[in-house]
């Protein structure tokens, strides 16, 4: 679900308090995009064992979204509402961990990274590295990510739930109460992936129909 980019930080984060009193609503974690959706990030260097290095940064989460998505942490740790961690310190994944030198995500743990375009060049510590998670599409090839904890709620929220129907029954007058229908958009899992596949699947459909045609072109040789 996308909120508003207009919702002020304090609104955003009453109605994550809202929605976690939702029915059937079981977590609620936020991040600047979700995963499969390709983040709304960037590339930039950051210098480690191995010197500089390109991989993707910007990439926002808020408390609770690896566990969320269960992605295992594999060394480190972060605290539960990311105040500790915010503008200071980054979460690598495993292969930004390879990427970088680091002789394994333990190792990484208490090291100083400097640069990054979103950085704004200062030093940040890695407190945790976990487990890498696909942030692109299947057909794109992964890139080493870099994350930073954020603690205030972030654009684009994530609900888990038991009952989707009477969450998504109490959700709309929820939303009405705090933004247009028109500004805030909501979309299940599957109807995520159906949406990022559409393409793939329309171009699918023409090329199966381009080979019946191509086939019975070839059958109409063989008999004429």
């Amino acid at each position: 679900m996308d909120v508003p980019e207009d919702l002020s930080a304090e609104a955003q984060a009453a109605l994550v308090e809202r929605l976690k009193q939702l029915p059937g609503v079981q977590a609620v974690t936020s991040s600047s995009d979700i995963p499969g959706r390709n983040f709304l990030s960037g590339f930039g260097e950051l210098s480690g064992p191995k010197g500089p290095v390109s991989l993707r940064v910007g990439n926002q989460v808020g408390p609770g979204f690896f566990e969320f998505y269960g992605v295992p942490l594999l060394a480190g740790r972060l605290s539960a509402d990311h105040r500790a961690e915010q503008d200071k310190a980054l979460v690598l994944e495993r292969s930004a961990v390879a990427a970088l030198g680091f002789a394994s995500p333990q190792d990484a743990i208490g090291r100083s990274l400097r640069g990054g375009q979103f950085h704004e060049g200062k030093d940040r510590e890695i407190v945790a590295v976990v487990e890498d998670i696909r942030l692109e599409s299947t057909r794109e090839p992964h890139q080493p990510t870099v994350f930073e904890p954020m603690a205030g709620p972030l654009r684009s929220l994530s609900l888990k739930t038991s009952d989707p129907a009477a969450t998504r029954a109490a959700l709309v007058p929820l939303l009405q109460q705090w933004a247009d229908d028109d500004s805030v958009e909501v979309m299940s899992v599957a109807q995520q992936q159906a949406r990022q596949y559409e393409q793939d699947r329309r171009l699918g459909g023409l090329i199966a129909v381009a080979a019946g045609v191509a086939l019975l072109m070839a059958c109409i040789g063989i008999y004429a």
